[in-house]
């Protein structure tokens, strides 16, 4: 799935339903990497796997370096994107 965050196409994945889980990955990891996450607590949680700007996954780096400021900012907006209809 896609959903833009600050101009940026942001690819996730999600499992399950439930009540929401976020799962960030590790630094410059992709999130098809955790995937035995979502399938470990799925069958009682919507889990949510993004792929971070620039973690070599599916989503581009970001428009200018980051520092961790950057990527809590973007995570952030990212949670308030899923959430809008």
């Amino acid at each position: 799935m896609d959903i833009m965050v600050d101009g940026i196409r942001t690819y996730y994945e999600e499992y399950g339903t439930g009540r929401p889980v976020l799962v960030l990955p590790g630094w410059q990891a992709k999130c098809s990497l955790y995937r035995c996450v979502a399938d470990a607590i799925s069958s009682g949680y919507r889990v949510i796997l993004p792929d971070m700007p620039g973690f070599a996954g599916g989503t581009p780096e970001p428009p200018s370096s980051w520092d961790v400021d950057g990527f809590t900012d973007f995570t952030l907006h990212f949670i308030n994107a899923l959430q809008r209809p």
